[in-house]
């Protein structure tokens, strides 16, 4: 019975530590662009990562936690804009063909990502 009443205030414990670490985030929260819902996803892959990597018990979980860090380093292309802030960077002179050629870049990074993240989310688990 103790032990029992000891699992639950410690778990417990740790909601109120997971809420508290999700404040700042879901303060900046907006629900008028994407960039906000990848900023979600990025939080939680980045808790998931660093916990797989540290205290992950199963056989792989050392390459599942370089999946996470692949799928955050896909984000990180997603949320900067990098094909399309990559063409701003590159040149004085913007043209259609040049801009369009960047989004067409930076939309097949969003669907390797979701792809990605659809292929291998079901093993991240510990």
């Amino acid at each position: 019975m103790l032990t029992s009443l000891k699992r639950k205030i410690r778990r417990f414990v740790y909601s109120i530590k997971k809420l508290w670490k999700w404040i700042p985030i879901i303060w900046k929260d907006r629900d008028w662009d994407y960039w906000y819902i990848y900023e979600m996803i990025k939080y939680k892959l980045e808790d998931m990562e660093a916990y797989i990597r540290k205290d992950g018990i199963h056989v792989n979980n050392k390459h599942e936690a370089d999946k996470i860090k692949t799928a955050l380093n896909l984000l990180y292309i997603l949320q900067s804009e990098h094909y399309i802030q990559e063409y701003y960077d590159s040149t004085d002179k913007f043209t259609m063909k040049g801009i369009n050629k960047a989004i067409a870049k930076q939309d097949k990074a969003h669907r390797i990502f979701f792809k990605f993240l659809d292929h291998n989310i079901r093993n991240w688990w510990d």
